[in-house]
């Protein structure tokens, strides 16, 4: 990960990884594939770095917004690999977190995935397009002033 939060993805190669290690590219080969399971291994690392620990006793609008936050923030800690997230989700790290936050759904079972699918979709995106921007040295939002936004000037933009 630190060869694509250095360079980004645009200029990530395999000597990219292999020379800080001390091996050479062929070497890797030992351990991945090709160049494309390692970036699916790199995106296993990201949302690892989360804390999703629940105290069991947190509603469920809590837990959802703890597991949002904390993807987010995992992500937002290496954005020039967060756009991994699209081609190599890997959603099986995140199922243990998503049981504990459904079993406190009001709705009926039938309506949890769904649930979970649109909240998961708003955050990733949320934060892909905030880490575009963390990469591309831009604001993810305008400035506002209390005087036209009020409700947004007191928000915490990140």
């Amino acid at each position: 990960m630190a060869a694509i939060d250095v360079d980004g993805l645009d200029n990530f190669s395999l000597n990219s990884v292999a020379r800080p290690i001390g091996v050479k590219v062929p070497s890797l080969y030992y351990h991945f594939q090709d160049k494309a399971e390692l970036l699916a291994e790199v995106t296993r690392l990201l949302p690892i770095q989360a804390d999703y620990q629940s105290s069991g006793d947190e509603r469920w609008e809590d837990s959802t917004v703890k597991i949002c936050v904390e993807t987010r923030w995992a992500l937002l800690k290496h954005p020039n690999a967060a756009p991994l997230i699209l081609p190599f989700f890997p959603r099986h790290l995140l199922l243990d977190a998503y049981e504990i936050t459904a079993a406190g759904y009001p709705q009926t079972r039938a309506l949890h995935m769904a649930i979970l699918e649109g909240i998961e979709k708003l955050m990733f995106g949320s934060a892909l397009f905030a880490a575009a921007a963390s990469t591309a040295r831009v604001p993810a939002m305008p400035e506002v002033t209390a005087k036209d936004y009020s409700n947004l000037a007191e928000s915490d933009p990140a």
